[in-house]
Protein backbone atom coordinates (compact mmCIF):
# COMPACT_ATOMS: atom_id res chain seq x y z
CA UNK A 1 0.00 0.00 0.00
CA UNK A 2 3.00 2.68 0.38
CA UNK A 3 2.98 5.31 -2.79
CA UNK A 4 5.38 3.80 -5.72
CA UNK A 5 7.48 7.29 -6.04
CA UNK A 6 7.72 7.50 -2.22
CA UNK A 7 8.96 3.63 -2.74
CA UNK A 8 10.89 4.29 -5.61
CA UNK A 9 13.07 7.13 -3.97
CA UNK A 10 13.80 5.13 -0.52
CA UNK A 11 15.23 2.35 -3.12
CA UNK A 12 17.11 4.87 -5.19
CA UNK A 13 18.26 6.76 -1.35
CA UNK A 14 19.73 3.36 -0.21
CA UNK A 15 22.08 3.57 -2.96
CA UNK A 16 21.82 -0.22 -3.83
CA UNK A 17 20.19 1.00 -6.99
CA UNK A 18 21.32 2.66 -10.23
CA UNK A 19 18.04 3.66 -10.60
CA UNK A 20 14.80 3.03 -9.57
CA UNK A 21 11.14 4.25 -10.82
CA UNK A 22 7.69 3.39 -11.33
CA UNK A 23 7.33 1.28 -14.45
CA UNK A 24 5.45 3.97 -15.86
CA UNK A 25 3.13 3.75 -18.53
CA UNK A 26 3.02 6.65 -21.18
CA UNK A 27 1.63 7.74 -24.57
CA UNK A 28 4.69 7.58 -27.38
CA UNK A 29 4.88 10.01 -30.39
CA UNK A 30 6.49 8.54 -33.25
CA UNK A 31 8.78 12.14 -34.34
CA UNK A 32 8.38 13.32 -37.84
CA UNK A 33 5.20 10.44 -39.23
CA UNK A 34 2.43 12.59 -39.87
CA UNK A 35 -0.77 10.84 -40.19
CA UNK A 36 -1.39 11.91 -43.72
CA UNK A 37 -3.27 8.63 -45.74
CA UNK A 38 -0.45 7.92 -48.31
CA UNK A 39 2.44 8.85 -46.03
CA UNK A 40 3.56 5.04 -45.94
CA UNK A 41 3.73 4.84 -49.66
CA UNK A 42 5.87 8.14 -49.42
CA UNK A 43 9.36 5.81 -49.50
CA UNK A 44 11.37 9.00 -50.95
CA UNK A 45 10.72 10.28 -47.94
CA UNK A 46 10.68 7.40 -45.72
CA UNK A 47 11.98 4.06 -46.80
CA UNK A 48 11.69 1.55 -44.07
CA UNK A 49 11.14 -1.10 -46.97
CA UNK A 50 7.76 -1.09 -47.16
CA UNK A 51 5.38 -2.20 -49.36
CA UNK A 52 4.89 0.19 -52.06
CA UNK A 53 3.59 0.47 -55.97
CA UNK A 54 3.14 -2.69 -57.46
CA UNK A 55 4.33 -4.99 -54.49
CA UNK A 56 7.49 -3.08 -54.62
CA UNK A 57 10.07 -2.75 -51.54
CA UNK A 58 12.96 -0.56 -51.71
CA UNK A 59 16.05 -0.68 -49.26
CA UNK A 60 15.66 0.84 -46.06
CA UNK A 61 16.91 4.59 -45.69
CA UNK A 62 17.34 5.01 -49.31
CA UNK A 63 15.11 8.21 -48.96
CA UNK A 64 15.47 12.03 -48.03
CA UNK A 65 15.85 11.20 -43.81
CA UNK A 66 12.19 13.70 -44.19
CA UNK A 67 11.14 12.52 -40.36
CA UNK A 68 14.60 13.55 -39.02
CA UNK A 69 14.21 16.92 -40.98
CA UNK A 70 10.79 17.81 -39.75
CA UNK A 71 12.60 17.70 -35.93
CA UNK A 72 14.44 20.13 -37.00
CA UNK A 73 11.80 22.45 -39.28
CA UNK A 74 8.96 22.38 -41.04
CA UNK A 75 9.61 25.28 -43.69
CA UNK A 76 8.63 28.74 -43.14
CA UNK A 77 5.64 31.37 -43.92
CA UNK A 78 8.35 33.64 -44.68
CA UNK A 79 9.82 31.57 -48.07
CA UNK A 80 8.08 31.23 -51.53
CA UNK A 81 8.89 28.96 -53.83
CA UNK A 82 7.82 29.09 -57.48
CA UNK A 83 6.74 26.68 -59.29
CA UNK A 84 7.33 27.13 -62.86
CA UNK A 85 4.90 24.48 -64.68
CA UNK A 86 1.75 23.22 -65.72
CA UNK A 87 0.00 25.25 -62.80
CA UNK A 88 -1.53 24.43 -59.64
CA UNK A 89 -5.51 23.82 -58.49
CA UNK A 90 -6.95 27.06 -56.58
CA UNK A 91 -7.33 25.64 -52.91
CA UNK A 92 -6.41 22.64 -53.35
CA UNK A 93 -7.56 19.97 -50.25
CA UNK A 94 -3.89 19.39 -49.68
CA UNK A 95 -2.97 23.20 -50.55
CA UNK A 96 -5.34 25.39 -49.78
CA UNK A 97 -5.36 29.12 -51.05
CA UNK A 98 -3.54 30.38 -47.64
CA UNK A 99 -0.21 28.62 -48.72
CA UNK A 100 -0.38 29.83 -52.18
CA UNK A 101 1.25 32.85 -53.58
CA UNK A 102 -1.46 32.98 -56.43
CA UNK A 103 -0.77 36.53 -58.37
CA UNK A 104 -2.39 38.07 -61.55
CA UNK A 105 -0.21 37.78 -64.80
CA UNK A 106 1.06 34.40 -63.77
CA UNK A 107 -0.36 32.29 -66.56
CA UNK A 108 1.96 32.27 -69.16
CA UNK A 109 0.79 29.76 -71.21
CA UNK A 110 -1.30 32.11 -73.19
CA UNK A 111 -0.22 34.57 -75.85
CA UNK A 112 -0.93 37.23 -73.46
CA UNK A 113 -0.13 36.30 -69.60
CA UNK A 114 -3.62 35.46 -68.37
CA UNK A 115 -4.83 35.58 -64.21
CA UNK A 116 -5.56 32.37 -63.16
CA UNK A 117 -2.37 29.90 -62.78
CA UNK A 118 -4.86 26.28 -62.93
CA UNK A 119 -3.98 23.29 -64.35
CA UNK A 120 -6.22 22.20 -67.56
CA UNK A 121 -7.19 18.99 -68.60
CA UNK A 122 -5.12 16.28 -67.89
CA UNK A 123 -2.26 19.05 -66.95
CA UNK A 124 -1.31 17.46 -63.32
CA UNK A 125 2.41 18.41 -63.45
CA UNK A 126 2.68 21.41 -61.85
CA UNK A 127 0.42 20.30 -59.04
CA UNK A 128 2.38 17.09 -58.28
CA UNK A 129 5.47 19.20 -58.07
CA UNK A 130 3.86 21.36 -55.85
CA UNK A 131 2.50 19.02 -53.73
CA UNK A 132 6.15 16.96 -52.82
CA UNK A 133 7.36 20.25 -51.85
CA UNK A 134 4.57 21.78 -49.44
CA UNK A 135 1.57 19.57 -49.34
CA UNK A 136 -0.39 20.04 -45.86
CA UNK A 137 1.04 17.64 -43.23
CA UNK A 138 -0.58 15.56 -40.95
CA UNK A 139 -4.21 16.82 -41.64
CA UNK A 140 -5.30 12.91 -42.29
CA UNK A 141 -5.53 13.21 -45.54
CA UNK A 142 -3.39 12.87 -48.85
CA UNK A 143 0.44 13.45 -48.80
CA UNK A 144 2.68 15.47 -46.53
CA UNK A 145 5.10 17.77 -48.47
CA UNK A 146 8.39 18.26 -47.93
CA UNK A 147 8.34 21.62 -46.62
CA UNK A 148 4.66 22.00 -45.46
CA UNK A 149 5.08 25.18 -44.19
CA UNK A 150 6.52 26.76 -46.83
CA UNK A 151 4.41 29.13 -49.98
CA UNK A 152 4.21 28.04 -53.57
CA UNK A 153 3.69 30.61 -56.20
CA UNK A 154 1.98 28.73 -59.39
CA UNK A 155 3.90 30.18 -62.81
CA UNK A 156 1.93 28.19 -65.10
CA UNK A 157 4.22 28.06 -68.09
CA UNK A 158 2.86 24.84 -69.71
CA UNK A 159 -0.64 23.03 -70.93
CA UNK A 160 -1.26 23.93 -73.74
CA UNK A 161 2.05 25.05 -74.53
CA UNK A 162 4.49 28.80 -73.98
CA UNK A 163 6.56 30.73 -76.25
CA UNK A 164 10.49 31.17 -75.25
CA UNK A 165 9.88 34.72 -74.95
CA UNK A 166 6.90 33.95 -72.11
CA UNK A 167 9.07 30.63 -70.30
CA UNK A 168 11.27 33.66 -69.94
CA UNK A 169 8.95 36.06 -68.75
CA UNK A 170 8.01 33.47 -66.53
CA UNK A 171 11.26 33.33 -64.59
CA UNK A 172 11.42 36.92 -64.17
CA UNK A 173 8.31 36.92 -63.13
CA UNK A 174 8.59 34.22 -60.20
CA UNK A 175 12.02 36.40 -58.93
CA UNK A 176 10.20 40.31 -59.49
CA UNK A 177 7.38 38.57 -57.31
CA UNK A 178 9.28 37.32 -54.22
CA UNK A 179 10.36 33.97 -55.02
CA UNK A 180 13.30 32.70 -52.87
CA UNK A 181 13.57 29.20 -55.22
CA UNK A 182 12.27 28.48 -58.24
CA UNK A 183 11.54 25.12 -59.31
CA UNK A 184 11.99 23.97 -62.85
CA UNK A 185 10.93 20.20 -63.72
CA UNK A 186 11.06 20.83 -67.30
CA UNK A 187 13.00 21.26 -70.44
CA UNK A 188 14.22 20.89 -74.29
CA UNK A 189 13.93 17.65 -75.11
CA UNK A 190 17.38 16.64 -76.44
CA UNK A 191 18.93 20.08 -76.85
CA UNK A 192 22.39 19.77 -74.96
CA UNK A 193 23.34 23.68 -76.38
CA UNK A 194 23.69 25.62 -72.94
CA UNK A 195 22.79 28.85 -74.63
CA UNK A 196 19.84 27.66 -76.97
CA UNK A 197 17.67 29.79 -76.22
CA UNK A 198 19.57 33.30 -74.73
CA UNK A 199 16.19 35.21 -73.58
CA UNK A 200 15.73 32.41 -70.99
CA UNK A 201 19.44 32.07 -69.83
CA UNK A 202 19.45 35.98 -69.37
CA UNK A 203 16.40 35.26 -67.44
CA UNK A 204 18.01 33.03 -65.25
CA UNK A 205 21.09 35.01 -64.45
CA UNK A 206 18.99 37.63 -63.58
CA UNK A 207 17.30 35.57 -61.15
CA UNK A 208 20.18 33.79 -59.91
CA UNK A 209 21.83 37.49 -59.20
CA UNK A 210 19.00 40.11 -58.39
CA UNK A 211 16.61 37.78 -56.95
CA UNK A 212 15.95 37.77 -53.04
CA UNK A 213 16.91 41.23 -52.84
CA UNK A 214 19.97 40.70 -53.90
CA UNK A 215 21.06 37.49 -52.70
CA UNK A 216 19.96 35.56 -55.65
CA UNK A 217 17.13 33.10 -55.81
CA UNK A 218 17.81 29.39 -55.79
CA UNK A 219 17.12 27.81 -59.25
CA UNK A 220 16.50 24.42 -59.68
CA UNK A 221 16.12 22.24 -63.09
CA UNK A 222 15.72 18.42 -63.28
CA UNK A 223 18.10 16.91 -65.64
CA UNK A 224 16.34 15.36 -68.28
CA UNK A 225 14.94 11.69 -68.33
CA UNK A 226 16.82 10.67 -71.50
CA UNK A 227 19.15 7.96 -70.21
CA UNK A 228 18.34 4.27 -70.58
CA UNK A 229 21.23 2.40 -68.77
CA UNK A 230 19.72 -0.56 -68.91
CA UNK A 231 20.69 -0.47 -72.25
CA UNK A 232 23.78 1.52 -72.17
CA UNK A 233 22.91 4.79 -72.71
CA UNK A 234 24.30 8.00 -70.23
CA UNK A 235 21.72 10.10 -72.03
CA UNK A 236 22.50 13.92 -71.86
CA UNK A 237 21.44 16.88 -69.63
CA UNK A 238 19.31 18.80 -71.45
CA UNK A 239 19.01 22.57 -71.90
CA UNK A 240 18.03 24.95 -69.76
CA UNK A 241 19.24 22.56 -66.99
CA UNK A 242 22.81 22.87 -68.15
CA UNK A 243 23.01 26.54 -68.07
CA UNK A 244 26.58 27.54 -67.52
CA UNK A 245 25.56 29.73 -64.61
CA UNK A 246 26.61 29.68 -61.31
CA UNK A 247 24.37 28.63 -58.47
CA UNK A 248 22.01 27.14 -60.87
CA UNK A 249 21.19 23.21 -58.80
CA UNK A 250 20.91 20.55 -61.64
CA UNK A 251 18.89 17.60 -60.13
CA UNK A 252 19.49 13.80 -61.40
CA UNK A 253 17.75 10.71 -59.83
CA UNK A 254 18.09 7.71 -57.65
CA UNK A 255 15.76 5.26 -57.22
CA UNK A 256 14.82 3.14 -53.96
CA UNK A 257 17.61 0.90 -53.58
CA UNK A 258 19.81 4.32 -53.10
CA UNK A 259 21.17 3.54 -57.01
CA UNK A 260 21.11 5.73 -60.01
CA UNK A 261 17.21 5.67 -62.02
CA UNK A 262 17.84 4.18 -64.97
CA UNK A 263 16.47 7.45 -67.01
CA UNK A 264 18.90 9.68 -65.23
CA UNK A 265 21.84 10.97 -67.06
CA UNK A 266 25.14 10.48 -66.33
CA UNK A 267 27.57 13.74 -65.67
CA UNK A 268 30.26 13.87 -68.48
CA UNK A 269 33.04 16.35 -67.15
CA UNK A 270 34.61 16.28 -70.61
CA UNK A 271 31.81 17.80 -72.46
CA UNK A 272 31.76 21.52 -73.38
CA UNK A 273 28.33 21.55 -73.07
CA UNK A 274 27.87 21.83 -69.04
CA UNK A 275 26.98 17.98 -68.57
CA UNK A 276 26.84 17.51 -65.16
CA UNK A 277 24.73 16.85 -62.37
CA UNK A 278 25.17 19.12 -58.79
CA UNK A 279 23.18 16.17 -57.01
CA UNK A 280 20.59 13.67 -56.83
CA UNK A 281 16.92 13.06 -55.31
CA UNK A 282 15.15 9.53 -55.12
CA UNK A 283 12.38 8.93 -57.40
CA UNK A 284 10.82 5.86 -59.55
CA UNK A 285 13.39 3.74 -60.94
CA UNK A 286 12.28 3.28 -64.40
CA UNK A 287 9.89 3.68 -66.61
CA UNK A 288 7.89 0.39 -67.94
CA UNK A 289 9.33 0.30 -71.30
CA UNK A 290 12.93 0.26 -70.07
CA UNK A 291 12.50 -2.59 -67.35
CA UNK A 292 9.12 -4.62 -68.02
CA UNK A 293 7.17 -4.53 -64.13
CA UNK A 294 8.35 -0.67 -63.11
CA UNK A 295 6.43 2.48 -62.74
CA UNK A 296 5.79 5.56 -61.96
CA UNK A 297 5.73 5.22 -57.97
CA UNK A 298 6.23 8.55 -56.59
CA UNK A 299 2.59 10.07 -54.62
CA UNK A 300 1.67 13.62 -54.65
CA UNK A 301 -1.60 15.66 -55.57
CA UNK A 302 -3.40 15.56 -58.53
CA UNK A 303 -6.23 17.85 -60.15
CA UNK A 304 -9.38 16.72 -57.76
CA UNK A 305 -11.67 14.80 -59.98
CA UNK A 306 -11.73 12.28 -62.93
CA UNK A 307 -8.90 14.80 -64.49
CA UNK A 308 -5.30 14.21 -64.15
CA UNK A 309 -3.11 11.41 -62.85
CA UNK A 310 -5.82 9.67 -61.49
CA UNK A 311 -7.35 7.69 -62.73
CA UNK A 312 -4.51 7.00 -65.36
CA UNK A 313 -5.49 6.33 -68.92
CA UNK A 314 -6.11 2.33 -68.11
CA UNK A 315 -8.86 4.02 -66.01
CA UNK A 316 -7.29 1.94 -63.06
CA UNK A 317 -7.32 4.79 -60.09
CA UNK A 318 -4.28 4.86 -57.68
CA UNK A 319 -5.24 5.64 -54.79
CA UNK A 320 -8.78 3.87 -54.90
CA UNK A 321 -9.93 4.62 -51.55
CA UNK A 322 -9.94 7.26 -48.67
CA UNK A 323 -10.63 11.25 -48.51
CA UNK A 324 -10.69 13.00 -51.85
CA UNK A 325 -9.25 10.22 -52.96
CA UNK A 326 -9.17 11.90 -56.51
CA UNK A 327 -7.40 14.30 -55.52
CA UNK A 328 -4.02 12.89 -55.26
CA UNK A 329 -1.92 10.33 -57.43
CA UNK A 330 0.95 7.72 -57.15
CA UNK A 331 1.94 7.52 -60.17
CA UNK A 332 4.79 10.97 -60.81
CA UNK A 333 7.99 10.49 -61.43
CA UNK A 334 11.37 10.96 -62.89
CA UNK A 335 13.52 13.75 -62.43
CA UNK A 336 10.57 15.76 -62.50
CA UNK A 337 9.85 14.57 -58.79
CA UNK A 338 13.60 15.03 -57.78
CA UNK A 339 14.16 18.29 -58.70
CA UNK A 340 10.88 19.58 -56.37
CA UNK A 341 12.29 17.58 -53.08
CA UNK A 342 16.06 20.04 -53.83
CA UNK A 343 13.48 23.27 -53.94
CA UNK A 344 11.86 21.71 -50.85
CA UNK A 345 14.95 20.80 -48.69
CA UNK A 346 16.48 24.51 -50.09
Amino acid sequence: GANTLDAANAVMESGLAEFAHPNFYMNLEFHGIPNDSYFNYQWNLHNTGQVINDGHTGTPDADIDAPEAWDKTLGSSSITIAVVDEGVTSNHPDLPNARQVRLNGSNFSTTVPGNDPSPVSNGDHGNACSGIIAATRNNAEGVAGIAPNCKIMPVKILNPSASSSNIANAITFAKTNGADIISNSWGYSGITDPNYIPAIVTAIQDAVTNGRGGKGCIVVFSASNSANHNIGSNGVVGFPSNVNIAGVLTIGASDRYDMQANYSPTSNPASANNQIIDMVAPSHRAYPSQIAGEDFEIWSMDIPGATGYNPQSSGVYLPSSGTNYQSYTGRMGGTSSACPEVAAGA
